[in-house]
């Protein structure tokens, strides 16, 4: 019969080791299954379970355009124009933040409250897999997966920008199949498959709503060209691809803007407002009180805690420093110029360069998500591989338990302040038409647009699974 301080040290042991003898086969599905509920219920409290204020900051947009949704599925009648209200132009499927993913069908039976709170739920679980994933393919320890769980799921930027209505912003939780993917063309060159595979990540994230991810991600694989220039047909397979494949989304959007000027408006003034909005926990009744532009602070939230910027920093840039020197600028030179073009206004030559969609990234500050995604699962990495070579006694794991255990009190702190129903408090409520009319009327240009690049996306998509295909037969035939 186990001892009570056996039993402790068996529980600390499977927690924190790489490959631990645990209590029984069955406690690391278990521990899983804990925190994905945790995070679940964190989720929904986080939104009221559903019962949400479509009057105040941004949620009066996303009220209108999942109204509209409804109300089309209702009468049968295809998304195409709605009234142009606060979404600024009529042709809805023409808006690239727009949700229209295949569960868009679930609000023939939800109202557009609890349909968010289904969509979330959802895409949090596409997240949670992403992460399963990367913890099977780096054989990360319970522990290692935890950190990467919390700095992932509760971190400022994503908390702050669902708590004022950036429901597009779901689309974030795509990103850990993203690391995945890019870590694996920064170690090797890649075929088709891979390219598939990340041609329909960026489809996916678009049909979220996601096209600023989509956009960002694009642009760090343009940015992996410089410095991983052996992959440099992977790389543009890659890119094209997804163009290719995301043209229906693309298309009718470039359409409606085309000639449209987008005004630069902010990023973080400094690299030290950067690293405190990273350690400062700000309350909602301060997010318009940014001393140096009309941004409101949820543009600039980052906040993972003192000892989540110290995990970030130690491991994510210092120990992969000295243990990848070979990989380390294959992922960190892109990583360094996206921090960079986030601070004041270094992105503004950029800006200029006329591409489509990164021309309308009008608040750089937003780039940092990306990079910080990327720190984190390179740093659970390193994190192992310190713990390996530390061989840590039974203490320093109580220890280093505590520590994360600290690091998710912080996390869940802030998430508390930030519920979308203390959002209230900080602005004035606006009546919102939650039934916008499903407005019918000619558009060939727009309807031309939407078909071309249905077609093209179609088309894309067979010749990349004809030529997956052909590789995994001659690689058979080898």
């Amino acid at each position: 019969m186990l001892s009570v301080q056996n039993l402790i040290k068996r529980v600390i042991d499977a927690f924190v080791d790489r490959s631990p003898r645990g209590l029984y086969p069955g406690s690391r599905l278990l521990w899983f299954l804990f925190l994905y509920v945790c995070g679940g219920l964190i989720w929904a409290l986080f939104l009221n379970w559903g019962e949400i204020n479509f009057g105040i900051h941004d949620w009066v947009q996303e009220g209108s355009r999942y109204g509209f949704l409804r109300s089309a599925l209702l009468q049968g009648k295809w998304p195409l124009h709605t009234e142009a209200g606060v979404n600024v132009i009529d042709r809805f499927l023409a808006i690239p933040d727009t949700v229209i993913s295949p569960q868009i069908f679930l609000l023939r039976y939800l109202q557009p409250g609890p349909y968010v709170l289904v969509q979330l739920i959802l895409l949090y679980t596409v997240g949670f897999a992403g992460l399963l994933l990367a913890q099977r393919k780096y054989e990360w320890s319970l522990s290692g997966f935890t950190i990467a769980f919390l700095l992932f799921n509760l971190n400022g930027h994503i908390v702050a920008h669902l708590a004022v209505g950036h429901s597009m912003w779901m689309a974030y939780f795509f990103l850990p199949c993203f690391v995945i993917l890019i870590w694996d063309l920064v170690q090797a060159e890649q075929g088709w498959n891979w390219v598939l595979k990340l041609a329909l990540l960026e489809l996916a994230m678009f049909l979220q709503g996601g096209f600023h991810f989509v956009t960002w991600t694009l642009f760090f694989l343009a940015l992996m060209l410089l410095f991983n220039s052996i992959r440099w047909k992977s790389i543009i397979k890659a890119g094209v691809s997804s163009l290719l494949l995301c043209m229906p989304r693309i298309l009718p959007s470039a359409l409606a803007y085309q000639g449209g000027e987008r005004n630069y408006i902010a990023g973080y003034r400094s690299l030290t407002d950067l690293f405190a909005a990273m350690i400062d926990l700000k309350l909602p009744q301060e997010i318009m009180t940014n001393r140096y532009s009309n941004l409101g602070y949820w543009e600039l939230n980052l906040y993972i805690g003192l000892l989540g910027l110290f995990f970030v920093a130690m491991f994510g840039v210092y120990r992969f420093y000295r243990q990848e020197q070979t990989h380390f600028w294959g992922i960190m030179g892109p990583v360094f110029i996206m921090v960079m073009l986030s601070i004041d206004k270094v992105f503004i030559p950029v800006m200029k360069i006329p591409i489509p969609f990164l021309s309308a990234q009008r608040v750089s500050s937003r780039f940092v998500i990306l990079p910080l995604v990327i720190l984190v699962l390179v740093g659970v990495n390193q994190f192992e591989r310190w713990k390996q070579e530390q061989k840590l006694a039974t203490d320093k794991k109580l220890l280093l338990t505590g520590l994360l255990a600290l690091i998710g009190v912080d996390l869940i702190q802030h998430v508390r302040a930030w519920r979308v129903i203390n959002m209230a408090t900080t602005t004035s409520a606006v009546t919102v038409n939650l039934e916008p009319l499903v407005v019918q009327r000619a558009d060939p240009a727009y309807v031309t647009a939407l078909i071309v690049g249905t077609g093209i996306a179609i088309i894309t998509f067979l010749v990349l699974m004809l030529l997956n295909r052909r590789e995994k037969m001659q690689k058979g035939m080898h």
